[in-house]
């Protein structure tokens, strides 16, 4: 849990609760994400870092720096792969397995010729890795088929239904776990 930019954890076990020592109190945290291994936890922050922490050991192993300077506002982590989105829609794909974590990178914008307040507002890859979804704040979805060699659009589609000027924004995108087509 993220309150006043400090991030708890509750052990259920001890009942305890344990605030995790970030490393930079003075930047604001946008969004955190488990790793499946419900050991790492992923801070990103409005800055454009992300950070991995150890929740064992309560200790920061690693920074995935953006040179974009541009707010982090959503996370995915699936296996060894981290998705991230941000305010000025860029959509990254970390490998974290990797000292060279960036393996790809889409400017939503510039791609479909977005206007400038429209921004990544939901990102999700599926479990074989192979699928990403992407939501924007003007109610479009676009789903990539992902490899390391290129990124290939596999189909989009917009809320058309929405009545009002203001669009559906896409607030949540998951997988079925069970039928993960």
């Amino acid at each position: 849990m993220v309150l006043n930019n400090e991030v708890y954890l509750l052990n259920e076990t001890s009942n305890e609760t344990i605030n995790l020592d970030i490393f930079d109190k003075s930047r604001r945290i946008s969004n955190i994400n488990w790793c499946d291994d419900d050991i790492h936890l992923l801070i990103g922050y409005e800055s454009g870092n992300v950070e991995l922490y150890d929740t064992d050991t309560y200790e920061r192993k690693r920074d995935l720096l953006s040179s974009l300077d541009d707010p982090i506002l959503n996370t995915h982590w699936i296996g060894q792969f981290i998705v991230t989105g941000t305010q000025n829609g860029m959509v990254c794909i970390h490998d974290v397995s990797k000292k060279q974590h960036l393996v790809d990178k889409v400017n939503m914008r510039q791609q479909f010729n977005l206007e400038d307040y429209v921004f990544v507002s939901g990102v999700c890859m599926s479990e074989d890795c192979t699928t990403v979804v992407i939501g924007m704040s003007n109610g479009c979805t676009y789903f990539y088929k992902f490899d390391l060699t290129e990124q290939k659009l596999l189909y989009s589609f917009e809320d058309i239904l929405c009545k009002s000027e203001d669009f559906s924004m896409i607030k949540a995108i998951e997988f079925n776990h069970i039928h993960s087509n």
